[in-house]
């Protein structure tokens, strides 16, 4: 089948400049694709690579969609373009009705808190509008500061570490006898840069942490995550589907299902895809962003799956004109 293509690039602004354990972000960029059937039905879709953590740059996944003109004729998206094979499968999704849950639907979702030891102050106010989980981001500050922040988190709700790769295998180690010692973190999350899952899984085993690892700038796409599971990886894969390519192939099992910085759009698509996760998900990231309109969750404890349509999804279509 032919399907006529559309799509519109969108700059969004965080509140605050994001700080990883290796840049300093203060604004995000993605695209927005719409596809038309035959018969003038709609679904949207959306590119969001994350620069320096994807396989494809934006660059690249434009330089694509304007090789297709206006047309896509069903030819298979390229394998080294796995955003906009979501976008692609994604907007299908929609268009065919594949997403359709009828109701909406709640799921629990964690808090992102800020680096350092304004997490403090953070999460007091996260814990009384009801969060109970709580990523972090750690190897921004001193080892042993970052320790002391990090168990007065633990004392009052579940703790996510997110190293970003940052550690040194010294550095993971004395982290996994902190964890060892503090039942409420639930994992560290990429602990050692890409390429060294094995030396983080062999020094978590060590302790019996296995468990406590968890993968993400190591795996951002269905092929890797399956190469991985190959090797034997015994831990936690993140999983930001907006980045992992066509959707069908996305696996269900240890995942902690995971916000790529999306907009409403790949946010509600990737959430369909959350529907059975079993773990609190990773999507409490909308106060990031100055009030653009371009997302439309809710930013509380729980999110609402079904909260946005096609009706809404061409609403923000027609917003993005104004970027």
């Amino acid at each position: 089948m032919t399907y006529q293509i559309q799509y519109k690039k969108y700059r969004r602004r965080f509140r605050e400049p994001l700080q990883t354990g290796s840049q300093r972000i203060t604004y995000r960029e993605g695209i927005i694709l719409k596809l038309r059937d035959a018969e003038g039905e709609l679904g949207f879709g959306e590119v969001a690579p994350i620069r320096g953590f994807s396989v494809e740059t934006l660059a690249d996944a434009e330089n694509w969609l304007q090789q297709l003109g206006e047309k896509w004729e069903g030819n298979p998206v390229p394998e080294q373009l796995p955003c906009c094979g979501f976008a692609i499968s994604g907007a299908l999704g929609w268009l065919s009705g594949g997403f359709e849950i009828g109701e909406t639907i709640a799921l629990e979702t964690a808090s992102l808190l800020p680096a350092g030891a304004g997490a403090l102050d953070e999460s007091s106010r996260k814990l009384r509008e009801g969060f109970r989980t709580f990523k972090w981001k750690v190897g921004v500050k001193n080892l042993h500061t970052e320790q002391e922040i990090a168990c007065e988190l633990a004392s009052s709700g579940n703790l996510r570490l997110d190293a970003n790769g940052s550690f040194s295998k010294d550095e993971l180690k004395q982290w996994c006898q902190f964890i060892s010692e503090n039942e409420n973190i639930e994992f560290i999350e990429q602990p050692l840069p890409p390429g060294h899952w094995q030396a983080a899984q062999a020094i978590a085993e060590q302790m019996n942490l296995a468990n406590k690892v968890a993968l993400d700038e190591e795996v951002t796409t269905v092929s890797q995550i399956a190469k991985i599971q190959n090797a034997g990886f015994k831990g936690k894969f993140i999983m930001k589907s907006a980045l992992a390519g066509w959707i069908s192939e996305i696996p269900d099992q240890n995942l902690i299902h995971s916000s790529a910085l999306e907009t409403a759009i790949g946010k509600e698509t990737a959430l369909r895809l959350a529907l059975e996760s079993q773990h609190c998900l990773g999507f409490g990231v909308g106060e990031l962003f100055e009030d653009d309109g371009l997302d439309l969750h809710d930013t509380g404890p729980l999110i609402q799956v079904g909260q946005v349509g096609i009706q809404l999804m061409e609403e923000i279509w027609e917003r993005i004109g104004n970027y």
